[in-house]
């Protein structure tokens, strides 16, 4: 079985990168008969981080379609998540040790096995998916990447697989599937889905409810989906491996993508949780 987990340079020192560690640990504790690759997307240009403000009309047609009451005069509430709250969280959760132990761990792997490292600056470029066709992976695990696009996913025999912090699939799809899912009293998952042209629209795989006390905040519950999601996306490549686990296809018109919600509805979703649990 060939593996490649896909990163993106701007995750280094990032979550993602830490949480690739992770899994590559966990592969590693398993004895998996896995070759492992590393798919690294170099950034150009200074990565695009997601703000509101950017990109308003999707945002706000997706927050009025669901609260029509929402005041104007509150778009410029101060977000209560951001990558900072969500690493100190995460450090937090599992320990400065394990996260430096996952850092080494995937950096050592880069530094020894140069010809397993495969780096490009577009992920649709001839000579780079020619490359990839070669190596004939079975399974990809995006922990980065940005948007991948069908001739890329198309490389992997079973496909890539995707971990997607929300409410269940395909019942909320896209960035805000947390908030708005918290928000409707739902159970948060870890749905793991193989990855298709579309967001968060592929195969489902499996789906692991994350255990909340009702006590966390925002940042506790991504960074809980991060570290528990290491455990999970393991488990689900066994499962492929030796049980033949397949996806199950989602019913998309049961479902709504989400966007990147206000501040408003982060406090509002966290409302939700605590009243729920207390």
């Amino acid at each position: 079985m060939k593996l490649a987990l896909i990163l993106s340079d701007y995750s280094v020192n990032q979550l993602k990168y830490i949480s690739a560690g992770g899994i590559l640990l966990e592969l590693f504790n398993r004895d998996l008969d896995c070759e492992i690759f590393i798919v690294m997307k170099k950034s150009v240009t200074p990565p695009f981080y997601y703000q509101w403000g950017k990109n308003i009309q999707k945002k706000l047609l997706t927050l009025l379609a669901r609260f029509e009451e929402l005041s104007f005069s509150r778009l410029t509430e101060e977000k209560t998540v951001t990558p900072e709250k969500i690493f100190a969280s995460f450090n937090k959760y599992i320990g400065e040790e394990k996260i430096n132990h996952s850092y080494d761990t995937i950096s050592k792997y880069i530094e020894d096995y140069p010809q397993r490292i495969i780096t490009t600056t577009d992920l649709q470029s001839q000579n780079f998916l020619q490359k990839i066709n070669s190596l004939e992976l079975d399974i990809g695990i995006a922990r980065g990447g940005g948007i991948l696009r069908k001739k890329f996913i198309d490389a992997f025999k079973l496909g890539i697989l995707n971990l997607h912090g929300s409410g269940p699939l395909p019942y909320y799809r896209g960035s805000g599937a947390v908030e708005f899912a918290l928000i409707d009293g739902k159970k948060i998952h870890m749905n793991i889905h193989y990855i298709d042209p579309g967001i968060d629209t592929g195969s489902i795989l499996s789906q692991k409810q994350l255990l909340l006390n009702g006590k966390e905040t925002l940042s506790d519950i991504y960074a809980k989906i991060y570290a528990d999601g290491m455990q999970t996306i393991v488990d689900t490549i066994e499962a492929i491996i030796f049980k033949n686990l397949t996806g199950q296809l989602q019913k998309l018109k049961n479902g709504r993508q989400h966007f990147l919600p206000h501040p408003l509805f982060e406090k509002l979703a966290l409302t939700h949780l605590n009243n729920k649990m207390n």
